[in-house]
């Protein structure tokens, strides 16, 4: 916008001043320019870092359906509702029964 005006006014200045190319109207005019060049790159700039923007959601919206995928198998294989447990009653042998304290404990009533 800035531009723009700047450059309306150099326009003007120069047509309706009293010379039409002068060292002022000229300074002007490449002021004018340089903000234009300036304007394009930093738009330039705008649209790659929206055309990056863009891509990186999209991985992003990749990566979290392969998460919820991944996930939703994980809840599915280890359902503790699947799970089958079976009790197994092992009986200690004489062998396996060793005493190393032996102590006396005395309560009077």
């Amino acid at each position: 916008m800035t531009t723009a005006i700047s450059f309306g006014a150099t326009l003007l200045g120069a047509l309706l001043g009293r010379k039409a190319v002068s060292a002022g109207t000229l300074g002007r005019a490449t002021t004018t320019m340089r903000g234009g060049a300036r304007t394009a790159a930093k738009k330039r700039d705008i649209d790659e870092a929206s055309a990056s923007l863009a891509a990186v959601e999209s991985r992003y919206d990749a990566l979290e359906a392969e998460l919820e995928t991944k996930l939703q198998r994980i809840q599915d294989e280890y359902n503790i509702d699947q799970v089958r447990i079976e009790t197994i009653h092992i009986r200690p042998r004489k062998t396996d029964i060793s005493v190393t304290t032996v102590g006396l404990a005395w309560m009077p009533e």
